[in-house]
């Protein structure tokens, strides 16, 4: 196969790709995944929260211009403009006040609330010791992730751009202008999680396509394509698991996510799902690598009830329904990485937006296309701060914004 572009990964971000190239006239767009359905993808995986409350503008920019564009498609993604409530405890509040001023000069409307305003505003909280100070960003809220996902497939299969599915890529090579990627084919979804997880070796190469530019957009996977091109990158997966709890009394109606103080997180599933909570905790000491299994009850138990249950009395009784564990892609300084491949012309990427590819798809989309297209970022200038090469140089977008 021939393309002028050839897109690794069809997740939010590779998808959004594609959608902005071909948006901007270009005529053979290929993206290929191993997984296209999303079975293992971090988009599909996907809590489902997007916010605009960042510490750094490329961030903010990025957030705020992508829940613009989910707005004017809301009915669709089922975007609920729900807001984010963070709690902060007596460190973590001066550091959180320092930035309201950025954030607002963005038009956020961040409010700045006490302990008692907490307490009023979501009733199912009856402990505010320890918080010394919240915020609530009313434009931030909830949205269907693999809705977004789909939206983008669909626009730019409208423009001609071709997906395809179970292809594993084992080679790339550099010939004059243009780049050769080999593959597999495979054949059964069973295989799925030990060519994700284990990357076989010795595998037959079914699949031969060419073209001049190629984006690596393989989300916890970019390392691993990096070095077939002959690259090292900023960037490892992490697992992240999720629990869905029930509870009769705990509806948090008109609430979007709140991050406790402790970095646990809970959500509602939204206003056709009460008694339906979303809710997860980071553990610091997880290792890296591609770890896909659900710990279960052990987990929870250690790690997030304790945690929400200081906050929420009657959270103690919340019943584990099921949940899964995904993957983040981790940067250095947890934001995004877009740019070009350094000594590898024709060669991009997009990728390690730690847990905000989705609420940052569609601006990370449009700029890298934008990059690809005219040579440089114009409209989209601001993501130039999210260029590769800060990491030799220093200039780290370090976010402490982060769950």
């Amino acid at each position: 196969m021939k393309a002028d572009v050839v897109i690794i990964g069809a997740g939010v971000l590779g998808s959004s790709v594609a959608f902005g190239l071909a948006q901007r006239g270009v005529s053979d767009i290929v993206v290929i995944d191993a997984d296209l359905s999303g079975e293992l993808a971090s988009s599909t995986l996907n809590v489902g929260g997007v916010r605009a409350t960042w510490g750094w503008p490329v961030n903010i920019e990025l957030s705020l211009r992508s829940l613009e564009y989910f707005w004017s498609i809301r009915e669709e993604i089922r975007y609920q403009r729900l807001g984010y409530l963070w709690l902060y405890d007596e460190e973590q509040w001066p550091r959180a006040r320092a930035v309201f001023d950025l954030q607002n000069s963005f038009g956020l409307g961040v409010q700045s609330l006490t302990p008692a305003d907490v307490d009023s505003r979501v009733k199912e909280i009856d402990c505010i010791d320890g918080i010394a100070g919240a915020c609530f960003s009313p434009l931030d809220g909830l949205v269907d992730s693999v809705r977004i996902k789909w939206h983008y497939q669909r626009e730019a299969k409208k423009r001609g751009v071709k997906f395809i599915d179970g292809w594993f890529v084992t080679r790339i090579e550099q010939e004059q202008n243009k780049w050769r990627l080999r593959g597999h084919q495979i054949q059964h979804r069973s295989e799925l999680t030990r060519f994700l997880v284990h990357r076989p070796a010795g595998l037959h190469e079914q699949l031969v396509i060419e073209a001049p530019v190629v984006v690596n957009a393989a989300g916890p996977w970019a390392a691993r394509i990096a070095r077939l091109y002959g690259d090292e990158i900023h960037s490892e997966p992490v697992r992240r698991q999720v629990f869905y709890v029930t509870h009769p009394d705990l509806r948090f109606k008109g609430n979007g996510l709140i991050v406790d103080v402790s970095g646990a997180f809970i959500q509602p599933l939204g206003s056709h799902h009460e008694n339906q909570i979303l809710c997860g905790y980071a553990n610091p000491g997880e290792p890296t690598g591609y770890r896909f299994e659900w710990d279960g009850l052990p987990f929870y138990k250690e790690w997030v009830r304790p945690r929400l249950s200081q906050r929420i009395s009657a959270y103690r009784d919340a019943k584990v329904v099921h949940g899964w564990a995904r993957l983040y892609d981790n940067s250095p300084d947890r934001s995004g990485i877009i740019g070009r491949v350094a000594g590898k012309p024709g060669m991009y990427q997009i990728h390690s937006f730690s847990g905000h590819g989705v609420m940052q798809s569609y601006g990370a989309g449009q700029s890298l296309a934008e990059l690809i297209t005219a040579d440089e970022f114009k409209e989209w200038e601001i993501a130039a701060a999210l260029n590769p090469e800060r990491f030799d140089r220093g200039e780290l977008v370090f976010e402490t914004l982060y769950i």
